[in-house]
Parts: C-alpha cells; structure tokens; sequence
C-alpha cells in the first residue's frame, strides 16, 4: 500500500472515539456500569456493547482503519469490525484485517 496519501477520518472513527469516551467515563467512576451509559445516552446495553467491542481491536487494526482512504472504506464496516474485535487473540485478529483486505481487493480487480 502506497504512504503517500493522507490520512483521513472515516465512519469508524466515530464509534471508536465513542467507545474511547465511555470507556474513561467508566475508569473514572462517573458511571459504574455499560448499563448506566446506555441510560445516560439513550442506547440499548446491546449498542453499548457493541461500541466498545471495538477496543478489543490491537491498536494497529484501530490506527489503520482510521486512516483509511474514503474509497476503501465500505470494506471496513463497523459489523466486520465488531467481528474481528471477537476473535480470540491479537495475531488471529490481525490475520482476519488481513484476509478482508486480500478478499476486497480480489473484488475489486476482474480476473
């Protein structure tokens, strides 16, 4: 992948900034729990849940889809996301980032 184009904000960056938030306001004792936020906000515990599934993802899947270019971003979707943030470890995580990059690139290219 090429480094010369300039990092962009995308649609994920904003349940991760979300997920970021709940989680300090969680360490920092102004919730106690998932269920008061999703009170709080007006979301079911479910929404909740699945926003900050997203923090299990290693810092390097977070730190790549935030940049990625505006016409890769449908590949990254946050349900796809949530899935990877489930697997078991950081390695096979990261494996799955990789097998969806390689799996959208082959659709995008016509044999």
């Amino acid at each position: 992948m090429s480094e010369d184009w300039l990092p962009c904000a995308t649609d994920i960056a904003v349940p991760l900034s979300v997920a970021y938030e709940f989680q300090e306001l969680l360490e920092a004792g102004v919730v106690s729990n998932r269920a008061e936020i999703a009170r709080r906000y007006g979301l079911s515990r479910a929404r909740v849940a699945q926003v900050m599934s997203l923090l299990r993802l290693p810092d390097e899947i977070q730190q790549y889809v935030v940049r990625v270019p505006p016409w890769e971003q449908r590949r990254y979707s946050r349900r796809r996301l949530r899935g990877i943030a489930v697997l078991p470890s950081q390695p096979t995580q990261l494996a799955a980032l990789v097998e969806l990059r390689r799996t959208a690139q082959e659709s995008q290219c016509p044999q």
